[in-house]
């Protein structure tokens, strides 16, 4: 029998298994900032880092600009 991994209840921790679970719930809330920033810490704690950089990315280059501009920082 070969192994099933759905990238969830296989992960090995539970700061794995909660970056999943706020990136996904962060989506159902729209295009926020509070959702953005739920988003980043999520890709972070579950470890898909080229997946945050992939969403400031596509902020970046969306209409709407950055959350927050280099001269605020």
């Amino acid at each position: 029998m070969e192994p099933w991994y759905d990238d969830h209840f296989d992960l090995p921790t539970e700061k794995q298994r909660l970056g999943k679970t706020l990136t996904m719930v962060a989506r159902l809330e729209g295009d926020t900032l509070l959702s953005r920033g739920l988003q980043l810490v999520g890709w972070g704690f579950y470890e898909k880092f080229d997946e945050g950089l992939s969403l400031i990315k596509t902020w970046l280059e969306s209409e709407g600009g950055p959350a927050v501009t280099q001269s605020e920082v």
